[in-house]
């Protein structure tokens, strides 16, 4: 693949102008970019006038840790507590441990999944509806998880945070389901022959030098279209109660947030609601190999707008042309 001048000329000036500071989309150090919860929202039958909490079935959580400065074991804490508007649960009313652990090296093949099972019970939920709840708008209760991750045998106090809200709700209206995560069929790739649109691999761990990923061929500098490609119905319709008693039906929105450990790209954020005139927003982004060779990560978090989230990952191979 040859290098060509990079249409996307404005993000490149900005970072020359900004030295010193690196955009939010590249990943050098210990890093959560995403976390999922199977189910991501659970929707169970509730009685009014016997307002007993029925039995919640157990949601597993799962995060996306990416760790590219060093190679190193990390350490990890999974806690459930009321939502704030901070999104921590430092000085929560109520803390509920989830998980704890350790890992190797998130980018070795050897690395195990970050995840712990939440099961919401009265005390947490009584304590949810008692919080902050300035996310609600979809009918029920919010319930916060926090992951603290660190490099193993330091302080927890150096950790990574990042947190995911999981939504309770009553069966109101009678039609409403609980949400599911999203899917990805491929990822589209411009001019990045002989490689098809549908090798974007689910993140399992692995280095890009692992068999399992094998990388992209691509020349230093050289501009690249990456499109996420949707599988048919992805974007689910879902029904919601409103304020005069009624319900409303919704299609969902899909965003993406999209990293690399080199490299720049035109947009860090793609997708999301239609505009005023009723035009969709572009999923695509450009991005714009380094200009030095050598292995380069890249990943996309796909995420709807009830709490939905799951990811792809793809290796490049970085070369002189």
């Amino acid at each position: 693949m040859t290098a060509r001048a990079p249409r996307r000329l404005l993000p490149l000036l900005l970072v020359a102008c900004s030295p010193g500071f690196e955009s939010r989309s590249i990943v050098l150090d210990l890093r959560m970019l995403g976390m999922r919860g199977d189910p991501p929202e659970v929707v169970e039958e509730f009685d009014p006038a016997n307002p007993v909490i029925p039995d919640l079935p157990p949601v597993t959580l799962t995060a996306l840790v990416a760790d590219p400065g060093a190679q190193r074991r990390l350490a990890w804490t999974l806690v459930a507590c009321p939502p704030a508007t901070n999104r921590r649960c430092d000085g929560a009313s109520l803390l509920v441990p989830l998980a704890e652990g350790s890992t190797d090296d998130p980018e070795s093949a050897s690395a195990t999944d970050i995840s712990g099972e939440l099961r919401a019970d009265a005390a947490l939920l009584e304590a949810a509806f008692e919080g902050e709840q300035d996310e609600l708008g979809f009918g029920g209760l919010q319930v916060m998880v926090e992951l603290r991750v660190w490099p193993d045998g330091d302080p927890p106090d150096q950790a990574a945070v990042g947190s995911k809200r999981i939504l309770y709700a009553p069966k109101i209206p009678r039609e409403r389901t609980a949400n599911t995560n999203p899917t990805l069929t491929s990822l589209g790739v411009d001019d990045a022959e002989p490689f098809s649109k549908d090798d974007l691999v689910p993140f399992e761990g692995g280095a890009c030098s692992d068999g399992g990923l094998p990388p992209l061929e691509v020349a230093v500098e050289t501009e690249l279209r990456l499109e996420p490609v949707e599988p048919e119905g992805v974007r689910e319709r879902y029904v919601l109660p409103t304020l005069d008693g009624g319900s409303r039906e919704i299609t969902e929105n899909l965003r993406y947030a999209w990293f690399a450990t080199a490299g720049s790209f035109s947009a860090e954020e793609t997708g999301g609601p239609i505009d005023f005139f009723g035009n969709a927003p572009p999923l695509h982004t450009y991005w714009t190999a380094p200009a030095e060779a050598g292995p380069v990560d890249l990943w996309l978090v796909q995420r709807d707008e009830r709490g939905g989230t799951s990811w792809q990952r793809r290796c490049f191979s970085v070369s002189a042309p």
